[in-house]
């Protein structure tokens, strides 16, 4: 896949300028790799459209997921469908998926996740503590929340958020479903097997005779400078956070949403340069960019919504921002129970593209150089 010119931006990271490529693009410039998922559309409430009456719960029995959804539920202008559930082994994909309890009708609303739970790139540059720094970045690149230094933004902030959080300030329940871990490690969430996670030997040797190898090589090493950039800003962010942290804020953490970490060492630059890593993972393979027509939020993250498997042209839902204020999800058809909610990732890219992007190959993807059968009989 032919990329656009790499372009170049300066980036104050303290005292040292640092050139950067392809990622903090100019909008419409940049690498093909870092396009983010379709648009969603906009829409419009009506008849058809109108979430259910009942309760707002979800049957999610003792699952991962179901801190998230009570953490939803728990939010003005939320919504979860009683008929939604989630689980950690989808049929149509590796990793977790939703699926339905029972039956909902042509355009019954499935959820509503207002904007306000949702990590943006416009939230991350204007974030007290990593803000200033980000902010350099997308002026440098002269792109704003609209070009790659979004997603720089974006992957630092979630990155940051939960290395300080303990997962309890708000989007604390979201992060722990991400898989920001380094596969294998310590309390992390199995990951997708990500070429981002893999070596330099184990991408020439799997992908190297695909048309997914030059895709991967250059995703990677823009990574790990996007990375190499992100360490000081991030690292430097924890370490003020951890100076300032004394026992009294525990006490605080029981009367509010705040919880800080009882131990206020700082991670090492190895668990910060994972946490980076892994958050790129999340941004590449579950962001969507965003419509609302401000465009101040830049690449977006969808609780719930990006738990949804890709379906391609089978694709049973829809989802899109109502009303300015929430990300809907509609179905497409009257779905039965059991039925797995499919949403559509992408209308473009190959089978090569996909992989490098999302960690898998869609059944009928074009995939000329044989990607899937390369990936599948991997050692």
């Amino acid at each position: 896949m032919a990329t656009a010119p790499l372009l170049r931006a300066l980036v104050c990271a303290a005292t040292a300028v640092v050139t950067v490529r392809g990622l903090l693009a100019v909008p419409g410039g940049g690498t093909a790799a870092l396009r983010p998922r379709r648009r969603p559309v906009l829409l419009v409430a009506s008849r058809s459209g109108r979430a259910s009456t009942g309760p707002a719960t979800a049957s999610v029995g003792d699952g991962p997921y179901g801190p998230l959804l009570s953490w939803l539920r728990g939010l003005p202008g939320a919504y979860v469908h009683p008929h939604l559930s989630l689980g950690a082994d989808s049929p149509a994909g590796e990793g977790g998926g939703a699926s339905l309890s029972g039956p909902v009708t042509a355009g019954e609303v499935l959820a509503l996740v207002p904007l306000a739970a949702c990590p943006c790139a416009g939230g991350a540059l204007d974030d007290a503590e990593l803000g200033p720094a980000l902010r350099k970045i997308a002026t440098a690149s002269g792109g704003g929340v609209g070009g790659g230094a979004g997603w720089v933004a974006l992957a630092a902030h979630l990155a940051f958020r939960s290395l300080a959080e303990g997962g309890d300030e708000e989007f604390g329940p979201y992060l722990r479903t991400l898989p920001l871990g380094r596969p294998g490690a310590a309390g992390a969430r199995p990951s997708q097997g990500h070429v981002l996670w893999w070596t330099d030997r184990e991408v020439d040797a799997v992908l190297g005779c695909t048309d997914a190898h030059a895709e991967a090589v250059e995703i990677r090493a823009e990574v790990d400078l996007a990375v190499r950039v992100l360490r000081p800003i991030v690292r430097d962010a924890l370490r003020k956070r951890c100076a300032t942290w004394s026992p009294l804020d525990a006490l605080a953490g029981l009367f509010t949403r705040s919880t800080p970490a009882a131990d206020a060492s700082p991670p090492s630059d190895a668990d910060v340069d994972d946490a980076v890593r892994g958050s790129f993972v999340a941004v590449l393979s579950r962001g969507f960019e965003d419509t609302a027509e401000d465009g101040e939020r830049g690449v977006t993250m969808e609780p719930l919504v990006d738990m949804m498997q890709h379906g391609g042209k089978t694709a049973n839902v829809r989802h899109g921002i109502r009303n300015g204020t929430a990300f809907a999800v509609e179905a497409l058809s009257d779905l039965g129970a059991g039925t797995e909610l499919l949403n559509s990732y992408s209308e473009d890219g190959g089978a090569g593209h996909f992989f490098v992007i999302y960690g898998f190959v869609p059944e009928g993807a074009d995939d000329p150089s044989g990607v899937r059968e390369a990936v599948l009989g991997a050692p």
